[in-house]
Parts: structure tokens; C-alpha cells; sequence
């Protein structure tokens, strides 16, 4: 049996949450941000937009941000959906109105988030369009899109057949092993007549590394004119 990290977070920058709490308050704060979390996923079928960080300033006050490609979906008529979102987190938390925060980040480029992917992949689904069409066009959209590779993985009783089976299509370089590879990974259910689908979803995002490699020997060079004025 190998070892096996999680891939949030061994590759990803930016975390799920943001808090601290003693051991006395722990369990309420993880319980809380549980709750929140699924409500925002269960309601986010509707708007279809990814949750990004969730952060909960011990029992006072609580701050969430909202990555979502349709932020005017979000937001709703005069922002009616955002303060009806507020006033249920408010309710779950036991917090005044005034004590949610709620910021919308908009992403440019859904088709290389791979939260979104997973989600849409989901969604076509459960309305029984083809498992592999649909892994086909999502994938050839976020190489499109600027996607170094892609892959999608779909399990479980596909097109309502009577044995379970796997799906897998993969386009481009999508390292496993890697570490240094920027793969964005994420994984969803779909709720079909059949049964239950799972759907993962990886995505090879480029990384500029002129950039590192500059500044690097910026640096260096620095620390080679230094010693040079130290040694004279």
C-alpha cells in the first residue's frame, strides 16, 4: 500500500478555509463551516458557481468568498439571491445579518476551473446526455482555453447500463506524480435515475517560470556584486 497526500493540499496555493479556534471551540467552528459549506454547495446548482475561501473569525463574524463565472446570477435582481444567501448563513450561525460578509470573485476563464468543469460534466449527466461527448467537448474547451492537458474520469452506471463501470479521456500532459505540475484537480456526484455518478476532473494549468528563473538570477547576481564590493 503506498502513501497517498491529498491533492488540495499538496499542489493548490489558496486553501479551503481560514480560521483558528481553541480546542474548546474546534468542534463548533468545523461543525459550522460544514454546514455552511454544504448549504453554499447545495444552492449552487442553481447558479452554478465554485466556492472559494471561507473564512470564520471565531464566533463574531464570518467572511465567505464566492468564485462564480455569472456573478449577476449570484447577485440576482438588485441583489435579492446574495442577501437571501446572507440571511440563511446568518440563520445557521446564529449571527446577526450585519456579522456576514459575502465577496463575489469573478473567473474569467471557467473553462479552466476545475470545480466548474466537474460541475457542468455533472449536470450532463443527470439531463442523460452522452458521457463521452460530454467529456470530449469539456475537455477540448479548456485546451482551448489555454489548458497544457485534461483529464476526466466518469464512474458508475453510465448511460443507465446494469453494471458500473469507468470512463476515462484524457487529452495532453496531465502529470500524477509531479509536484512541480500546476494540476488542478476536483471531483463531483451526479444524481442520475440510476444511481449515483462520480465524475474527477484534473487539469494541467501552464506556469510561467521565466519569471522565477528572473528573479532568481537577479539575485544571484546581486549577491555576486556584494561579495565582489566586500572582497575590494
Amino acid at each position: 500500500m503506498g502513501n497517498k497526500l491529498p491533492l488540495f493540499d499538496l499542489r493548490h496555493e489558496r486553501y479551503k478555509a481560514f480560521w483558528y479556534a481553541n480546542k474548546f471551540d474546534y468542534k463548533k467552528s468545523l461543525l459550522l463551516n460544514h454546514k455552511i459549506r454544504t448549504y453554499i454547495m447545495d444552492t449552487s446548482k442553481k447558479f452554478r458557481f465554485d466556492i472559494g475561501d471561507v473564512v470564520i473569525n471565531g464566533n463574531k463574524a464570518i467572511k465567505i468568498d464566492l468564485h462564480t463565472s455569472k456573478p449577476g446570477l449570484v447577485l440576482g435582481k438588485g441583489g435579492s439571491n446574495i442577501n437571501l444567501l446572507k440571511a440563511k448563513i446568518a440563520e445557521i450561525a446564529g449571527l446577526d445579518l450585519a456579522d456576514v460578509e459575502i465577496n463575489l470573485v469573478s473567473i474569467n476563464k471557467p473553462e479552466l476551473d476545475a470545480k466548474i468543469l466537474a460541475t457542468r460534466v455533472a449536470q450532463d449527466l443527470e439531463r442523460r446526455r452522452s458521457y463521452n461527448s460530454s467529456m470530449r467537448t469539456h475537455i477540448q474547451d479548456a485546451l482551448r482555453f489555454g489548458a497544457i492537458g485534461a483529464r476526466i474520469q466518469c464512474s458508475g452506471r453510465l448511460n443507465g447500463v446494469e453494471i458500473a463501470r469507468s470512463a476515462v479521456q484524457s487529452q495532453g500532459k496531465v502529470p500524477k506524480q509531479s509536484i512541480r505540475a500546476n494540476v488542478h484537480y476536483c471531483s463531483h456526484t451526479a444524481y442520475t435515475n440510476s444511481g449515483t455518478c462520480g465524475v474527477k476532473v484534473w487539469l494541467n494549468l501552464p506556469i510561467n517560470h521565466a519569471k522565477k528563473k528572473a528573479k532568481g538570477s537577479f539575485k544571484f547576481a546581486d549577491e555576486v556584486k556584494s561579495q565582489k564590493g566586500d572582497k575590494e
